[in-house]
């Protein structure tokens, strides 16, 4: 069943109500690349041996809404890019997953950039090993709560909620993140983000904490509590934060890292508390960020 309509461009309703996939495995680019699919209904999918749904919806640029919380998702382990690139799409209702199988969710609303509402807290899991870029570009999004969500088996979230301009709220309030190497450009470019209390995150396995923060013009208070031995990239870490004011880093160590780049630029009122012990950025810092050494 993989790729049946792909590019079907000129398709621009759908309703199946009595077709049986029952016995297949991978509806994978089922309808790629409908480009003026406005409305679709799949109340007929039999969907309980369904194991992949990546791509599914990918570029169906019209799509403005959609509901699929009447899907048997007892197999599903890949919903990869199920809606990438979906830019109209308003409204997103996802299924129940099965917390047991469901194994990746990378970029699957990559530029969503009208996307305003999903029941993505709803969703919970405890196998998930890949979910990079899930909202890169949904410009709309104000709100985001994963709490639901277990990433013990994850080690890559970068750009998870990079160029997400309208994010105002995010709660990742279980997210263990003792796994991760990765949290490039994790809250890049979110301009409305004011407040962010991730001072629960394990950052002990992270080697890269390149753009995290770059641009996040808007943020006021960040609670974080990095304790960062073996990473090696902070380039552009905290670029353009310009509204921050005080910055707390005691067990920030750069033994390890070899980037630096900008790392604070643009950080004009910014008075850094660092450890000296672990931090030895003062050569790299602009001369108008203030340091402050908390040394015993």
């Amino acid at each position: 069943m993989d790729s049946l309509f792909e590019s079907c461009k000129s398709l621009k309703t759908l309703k199946i109500t009595n077709f049986n996939i029952a016995g297949t495995y991978s509806i994978s680019n089922m309808f790629k690349d409908c480009r003026s699919l406005t409305s679709i209904d799949l109340s007929g999918f039999k969907t309980e041996n369904v194991r992949t749904m990546s791509h599914l919806f990918d570029r169906c640029v019209k799509l403005k809404s959609i509901d699929l919380s009447h899907f048997n998702t007892t197999s599903l382990e890949y919903v990869s890019r199920m809606f990438y690139g979906c830019e109209s799409l308003t409204s997103a209702i996802l299924p129940k997953f099965n917390p047991n199988k469901l194994l990746d969710i990378s970029e699957l609303f990559y530029n969503c950039i009208s996307l305003e509402k999903t029941n993505i807290n709803e969703v919970v899991s405890n196998q998930i090993v890949q979910m990079r870029q899930i909202f890169h570009n949904c410009k709309s999004l104000s709100s985001i709560d994963l709490s639901n969500i277990e990433i013990n088996n994850v080690k890559d979230i970068s750009g998870l909620f990079s160029e997400c301009h309208s994010l105002q709220y995010v709660n990742l309030d279980k997210f263990n993140t003792s796994k991760i190497t990765s949290m490039k450009s994790l809250f890049s470019n979110c301009h409305s983000l004011t407040s962010l209390d991730i001072s629960h995150f394990n950052t002990e396995s992270v080697t890269s904490l390149s753009y995290m923060f770059y641009n996040c013009i808007s943020l006021e208070n960040l609670l974080v509590n990095f304790d960062t031995p073996n990473h090696q990239d902070i380039r552009y870490m905290f670029t353009n934060r310009s509204n921050l004011n005080e910055l707390e880093l005691p067990k920030f160590n750069t033994i390890k890292c070899r980037k630096f780049t900008e790392a604070f630029d643009g950080c004009y009122n910014l008075k850094l508390c660092i450890d000296g012990t672990y931090f030895n950025l003062r050569n790299i810092c602009p001369n108008y960020v203030e340091i402050i050494d908390i040394t015993d």
